[in-house]
């Protein structure tokens, strides 16, 4: 996809975030879709510390677990599949943050209904916004590159999704990029790669995602269990890292279409990963936990993966939190929460 990201311009533009980030930040009204989500819920938790932000969740329902968290928020209660329930969900809206998409498993189960929320509902969200804000940003995934994820890759690396989760998260961000253009907003796409952490509640979607399973795992069965090899390679970053991308992006502000690749310092094998995750509960708990997998397949060999974000970099972004912080969190939430499950 070409989406309008000039080189010459480059140069420009982190001269125009520099600036940015030195200025008095103004107050800024923003809409989170998947607003009580899995990063939804977190990011609310992270944006509301900041007085200059001032939050509208779009959510379908408010989980018996956030009903007394969700006081003094704005929660507008809609369906990005049902248009008329989004009629004014823009008004008097600064920025959005679009996060609410069906998960890969469901996608891969459901084709018709990830076409119908991930596409046809950022469409009936981007129709009900009706052009009045400022700043759109779009929470992707590095899937879209599907088969080219692999090797080095850029925000240049051409898209080759494989499956519906992929492909129609790649078909969002060109609505996304074409509402952009034609009505004159700013439109951020970030293409995640596997972000993890603690959730804001346990009834979270998220206990699927490598490093919360090994996590989980870890505190409730005492082991840590691979469904293969763990020679496939993926690139991680904590989720809290995730957040502070989005609020610089809404601090910038940038009136053009950008993308945007977001992931870790080096990418990992999944048996790397549970690797860490052992040696993370050994240091804080004392057990070395066994790791179980299957045989490698004869010639089976580890992946390479080098998942570049030097837009990110440019504009000032740096990875603060290291995997095996967040791997501790992450444990202790699991501690905390699901430790009864042992019992």
């Amino acid at each position: 996809m070409n989406y309008d990201s000039k080189a010459e311009n480059r140069q420009e533009i982190n001269q125009e975030v520099s600036d940015l980030a030195q200025a008095e930040p103004k107050t800024k009204k923003i809409l989170i879709t998947g607003g009580l989500g899995y990063v939804g819920g977190r990011l609310a938790a992270y944006l509301r510390q900041f007085p200059h932000y001032k939050l509208r969740l779009l959510v379908r329902r408010i989980p018996t677990e956030l009903q007394d968290w969700v006081e003094g928020l704005e929660i507008w209660q809609g369906d990005l599949t049902q248009p008329e329930t989004l009629q004014g969900v823009g008004d008097n809206i600064d920025g959005v943050v679009h996060l609410a998409a069906l998960d890969a498993p469901t996608c891969t189960t459901h084709p018709t209904e990830a076409l119908r929320v991930n596409v046809e509902g950022t469409l009936n969200l981007l129709e009900a916004l009706q052009g009045e804000i400022e700043h759109f940003l779009y929470y992707s995934t590095f899937h879209v590159y599907g088969r080219n994820a692999q090797g080095r890759v850029t925000e240049d690396t051409p898209l080759a999704p494989i499956h519906p989760y992929a492909a129609t998260h790649a078909m969002a961000e060109l609505y996304a990029g074409m509402y952009a253009r034609r009505q004159g907003f700013g439109a951020s796409i970030i293409r995640s790669a596997n972000s993890f952490g603690a959730p804001l509640y346990t009834g979270a979607n998220c206990w699927t995602i490598v490093f919360n399973d090994l996590c989980y795992q870890a505190v409730t069965q005492q082991r840590l269990q691979l469904k293969s090899a763990g020679l496939q390679v993926r690139n991680f970053i904590p989720l809290p890292e995730s957040l502070r991308v989005v609020e610089l992006l809404l601090r910038t502000n940038l009136q053009s279409v950008e993308v945007y690749n977001l992931g870790g310092e080096q990418s990992y094998s999944i048996l790397e990963a549970a690797e860490l995750v052992q040696k993370v509960y050994f240091e804080d708990f004392g057990q070395m936990l066994p790791i179980e997998r299957p045989e490698p397949q004869k010639g089976e060999q580890r992946g390479v993966l080098d998942y570049r974000c030097d837009r990110l970099k440019a504009l000032g972004f740096q990875q603060q939190m290291s995997l095996s912080e967040n791997i501790r969190q992450t444990l202790q939430f699991c501690q905390e929460h699901f430790i009864a499950d042992q019992i």
